[in-house]
């Protein structure tokens, strides 16, 4: 045997065990052919969370990005495992269930699984049907059922549901939801026990989906992880996330320019089914279609320039509030959100940011710089005061809520217009469209103290005599 021969197989074995230990690894080699992105690597690694300590998992991501892909290849990686785990998995039909049923079926079949397990085997004296089958010398097997459909006689180590929902309008009946929470307690929950593992992936659809209310009901005890079709870098999207913010998830799949285009044309649709974060039927205070006037370019000159911050409390920290600075420029009766800047700064950092914007080019136009008097605003004011002019405080009085209401008729008008394309557009909209609902406010809280000198300063008017 040629060293070079003998190099190979050392290598295919080290390959086959780590492809045992490892559902990366068994990814990798069941499929050498395919380059896995690195949502697919963080989704391995979070199954793989699951078969260990970890007992519940919920995932939301966007269609079209290989979620039912790699579920059906964990299910088969499980089998392999352990081959006493019974697994049951659910879908939104009868036909997707045998679907997926067949590929797991068949990743069991192929010579690359049975080199890495070959001691296991589904069993053909046993019962076998395109929606079941169970592994030979061994009680593990896989039964897949659509959701709200009966399970009987069988238990369960592994639930599994994937694609509960098969379209808008389905998600949003009402009847059917009840449906699907009542049987998920009732029917699927009960088929397992205390130790058994669950899995719920889909593409978020409303608030109150099968996702939105499990993480109301008992958010605790699962592990949530949110995949965005576009980065925007908030709190509630996966952590371990490397991209910047603006950029696709998979853009090999569907880039930022298809992303962009599907969100103009229905931005309600696009925030639920790509960005995971759905809101109310037509938004809360703001109407998710009052945010649908857009520019693609800008007026060639406004009436009036301003900058509008509202500063945080406190010192930089992951579970801290954000500060947000926002460059507004008015054009007639219409009101353009130029440019918008927003991290988790410290202090010293927010009063660089601040200083950087007054002496920057295009933010350096504006006539009055709005900051809110409050928290770090408190402090900053004073210190930017002796540098700068325009520097305006600013004293809310009433609510959030009262305060945002306040604006709608500008909105409901019209005379909002938001740029088609900016890195911060998704968060910005998911949150004004979700407000007072939302994760934070700053942004809004921004946007209203524009809004509100702006168009109250408009309502003034010199008249010579």
């Amino acid at each position: 045997m040629s060293n070079s021969r003998r190099r190979a197989i050392l290598l295919d074995e080290k390959a086959v065990r780590a492809a045992r230990r490892s559902f990366l690894a068994f990814y990798l080699y069941q499929y050498p052919e395919l380059t896995p992105s690195w949502h697919h690597k963080a989704i391995c690694r979070e199954y793989q969370a699951l078969v260990g300590d970890r007992q519940r998992l919920a995932i939301s991501m966007p269609p079209g990005h290989a979620k039912s892909f790699l579920t059906n290849l964990f299910c088969a990686w499980q089998l392999g495992r352990d081959p006493e785990t019974r697994i049951i998995t659910s879908s939104y039909s009868d036909r997707l269930v045998r679907h997926n049923c067949k590929n797991i079926r068949e990743i069991l079949e192929t010579p690359s699984f049975q080199r890495v397990f070959p001691l296991v085997a589904i069993d053909h004296n046993d019962t076998l049907t395109s929606k079941e089958f169970h592994i030979r010398g061994a009680r593990g097997y896989l039964l897949a059922e659509p959701a709200g459909g009966q399970i009987t006689g069988f238990r369960a180590d592994l639930l599994v549901v994937d694609d509960p929902y098969k379209g808008m309008k389905q998600a949003r009946s009402n009847t059917y939801n009840a449906d699907i929470k009542e049987w998920f307690d009732g029917t699927f929950r009960s088929r397992g026990h205390s130790d058994t593992k669950e899995l719920v992936i889909h593409t978020r659809w409303t608030m109150d989906d099968l996702i939105g209310w499990l993480m109301e009901r008992e958010g605790a005890s699962w592990s949530n992880i949110v995949l965005t079709a576009i980065k925007e870098g908030t709190d509630d999207e996966y952590k371990k996330d490397p991209r910047s913010i603006g950029d696709a998830l998979w853009p090999e799949m569907v880039d930022i320019d298809t992303l962009e285009e599907r969100q103009l044309h229905n931005a309600s649709i696009f925030f639920a089914l790509y960005q995971q974060k759905p809101a109310p039927p037509g938004g809360e205070i703001i109407k998710t279609k009052w945010t649908e006037n857009r520019y693609t370019t800008l007026p060639s000159s406004f009436d009036q320039i301003i900058q509008s911050w509202d500063l945080r409390n406190g010192g930089k920290g992951s579970n801290t509030s954000y500060a947000v600075g926002q460059l507004w420029g008015k054009k007639g009766p219409n009101a353009y959100l130029i440019d918008q800047v927003r991290d988790r700064w410290d202090f010293p950092q927010t009063l660089t940011i601040l200083t950087n914007k007054l002496n920057d080019p295009m933010w350096g136009q504006a006539s009055v710089i709005l900051i809110e008097d409050k928290a770090d605003g408190r402090t900053a004011i004073p210190l930017l005061k002796k540098r700068f002019s325009g520097i305006h405080p600013v004293n809310p009085s009433g609510s959030k809520e009262e305060r945002c209401s306040a604006t709608t008729a500008y909105w409901s008008t019209g005379n909002v217009i938001l740029p088609s394309n900016a890195p911060w557009l998704s968060a910005y909209i998911s949150e004004t469209t979700r407000f007072p609902g939302a994760a934070n406010d700053d942004q809004i809280d921004a946007t209203t103290q524009a809004l509100e000198h702006l168009f109250q300063a408009s309502t003034f008017s010199w008249v010579i005599v």
